[in-house]
């Protein structure tokens, strides 16, 4: 508030509370940092390194689709076209993206269960152990990689494989689940065509 001497000393409030009137001293634009955020989560897609696992998971798959890496980083890329930030959450690309995810996972071992995907295993955190979280979503601090949604909603991603049991993509197995192959070849074909031709 501010109290004129000259008009009586009457009382004038110039903001409801601190934080308005300082922020009010400055212009809303030097608050707005999407344009700066957008730009970092760009570099992260496009340059930031993959995690161990990943890295080991596209050295199994092979050509497999072919331009693996590439898919991986246009698939992300447009995520971050989409919103802003590079998060998943319950769309389609983010979809995609645990479709891929679960797929490289099981170039390297079967999941045992929704759980053993998802999280780290209880001994610590090892890239020795794939599981979606030291894949994509955070790091190991021993072994920090830059690609990676720094963090996740177990919510969205138990939807995502609830739904794809259900339709019978992902199937149980004696050894654990598994992509079914007509599921496998879908999401291939589909991540192909979000790469566009030859992975460019």
């Amino acid at each position: 508030m501010y109290v004129d001497q000259e008009d009586d000393y009457s009382i004038v409030v110039i903001a409801p509370d601190f934080e308005t009137f300082i922020r009010g001293l400055v212009e809303e634009s030097e608050y707005d940092t999407a344009e700066e955020d957008r730009a970092a989560a760009i570099a992260t897609v496009e340059r930031g390194t993959l995690s161990p696992t990943v890295v080991r998971a596209l050295a199994a798959v092979g050509d497999r689709p072919p331009h693996g890496e590439r898919m991986l980083r246009t698939l992300a890329r447009q995520i971050v076209d989409e919103k802003g930030f590079f998060a998943l959450h319950d769309d389609e690309r983010s979809h995609l993206m645990y479709g891929l995810t679960f797929w490289l996972y099981s170039s390297l071992c079967t999941a045992r269960s929704f759980e053993a995907f998802l999280g780290r295993p209880e001994t610590g955190t090892s890239y020795d152990s794939p599981c979606f979280e030291l894949m994509i979503a955070l790091d190991s601090p021993a072994k920090p990689y830059g690609f990676k949604t720094r963090g996740y909603a177990e919510g969205f991603v138990r939807d995502w494989w609830d739904a794809c049991v259900a339709r019978g993509d992902i199937v149980e197995m004696a050894e654990g689940y598994c992509l079914t192959s007509k599921a496998e070849a879908a999401l291939v074909v589909r991540l192909a065509t979000i790469a566009g031709p030859e992975g460019k």
